[in-house]
């Protein structure tokens, strides 16, 4: 094994790592906030959607719909309105609409409107098995010691 493949495998291991750890760390944060946060009541400022097209070059692909949402609250203890986005699966939100927000005293602007349901839990789950098996991918180019 030479020295490039070396530091190749060891730079995918740091980004593997790097980016497990902040997936597990917004996954517990989310369900920490669901959980023991503080609620408000929040206005939805601004609704919109993005649409993307797969296209795979062998013609049309699925076509993936986000929709994007901007919400407005007060705080219980804070100098003024936060506002925050989110992207989320229900299409059911306009601009207008009032929802409940959940987040810790201490990062207002951290708040969330959608909590940890099973896609969420699916998607976490998911991510971190492809970023175990690429970790082990690029462990096994690594010399053993």
């Amino acid at each position: 094994m030479n020295v490039g493949e070396t530091v190749w495998s060891s730079g995918v291991l740091a980004i593997a790592g790097w980016a497990a750890f902040h997936v597990i760390r917004n996954h517990l944060r989310l369900r920490r906030v669901w959980r023991t946060g503080t609620t408000a009541r929040a206005r939805c400022v601004a609704a919109w959607t993005t649409t993307r097209l797969s296209n795979s070059g062998k013609g049309a692909g699925p076509v993936t719909t986000t929709h994007h949402y901007r919400f407005q609250f007060w705080p219980r203890v804070g100098p003024g309105p936060v506002l925050f986005e989110e992207e989320a699966t229900p299409g059911d939100i306009s601009r207008g609409d009032e929802v409940t927000v959940y987040y810790e005293a201490a990062h207002p602007e951290q708040a969330t409107a959608f909590g940890p349901g099973r896609r969420s839990t699916w998607e976490f789950v998911g991510t971190l098995a492809f970023l175990a098996a690429l970790m082990v991918l690029a462990g096994s180019f690594l010399p053993v010691w």
